[in-house]
């Protein structure tokens, strides 16, 4: 069972959270900007692709290469998993502060972005420094997502006869959730409404889990 979409397709799961860090009116950037959010959706992309396999070691969940022979078209992607398949088997919480460290993660996602023509880049300067703007241009996306999580809060984790709901979202709502994005484009009923389904995810789902402690420990250390 899948969240209604009125676009037919989606996109990676790093630009949709993306597009949902984006604030302002008209879909300008005056951004909140978490790195390490678009680590663990690029490590929870490998995942829902079969790239990837979770496996607990004693207390903590290690992250093994899967399929590192098949080539992607996604050349971000083919960078994670080269570097993953160049390591030691990490924690999911490292490799989401490895990932979210990548050089110019914010500008290499925002040009994906663009090329797509679902966001517009603005280039602007003052003095010494200098500054890229993202507005979008077609909003469908981002509509796209934030009514698929909507839905997913009022269906629940499971339907009724056991089966598993729309798993790509169910990651994006843990991700949401657990990177303090979901106050952007959901109002305090929906969120009161959904809030034991997302307690509930948050439990069962090892990488927003990670991402949690992850955010956590750095802000502990600014």
């Amino acid at each position: 069972m899948e969240a209604p979409t009125g676009l037919g397709k989606r996109l990676p799961l790093q630009d949709e959270v993306f597009l949902l860090c984006l604030r302002g009116s008209h879909g300008r950037a005056s951004m909140r900007w978490p790195p390490y959010t678009i680590g663990a959706a690029l490590l929870a992309e490998l995942l829902l692709r079969g790239r990837i396999e979770l496996k607990r070691v004693h207390w903590r969940v290690r992250v093994q290469v899967a399929d590192a022979k098949t080539p992607s078209r996604d050349r971000m992607l083919n960078e994670c998993l080269q570097q993953l398949r160049d390591s030691r088997p990490g924690s999911v919480a490292a490799w989401i502060g490895r990932f979210g460290r990548m050089k110019k993660l914010k500008h290499r996602v925002g040009e994906r972005l663009r090329r797509r023509g679902v966001l517009r880049v603005t280039r602007r300067s003052f003095l010494f420094f200098n500054w890229r703007n993202y507005a979008e241009i077609d909003g469908r996306w981002k509509r796209d997502i934030i009514e698929r999580l909507r839905y997913e809060m009022r269906a629940g984790y499971d339907t009724g006869d056991g089966a598993r709901l729309d798993q790509r979202t169910l990651m994006l709502l843990s991700l949401a959730y657990r990177g303090g994005l979901l106050r952007g484009v959901t109002d305090r009923q929906a969120r009161r409404a959904g809030r034991y389904r997302l307690r509930r995810l948050a439990r069962e789902e090892p990488i927003g889990r990670a991402l949690k402690w992850r955010l956590r420990m750095d802000k502990r250390l600014r």
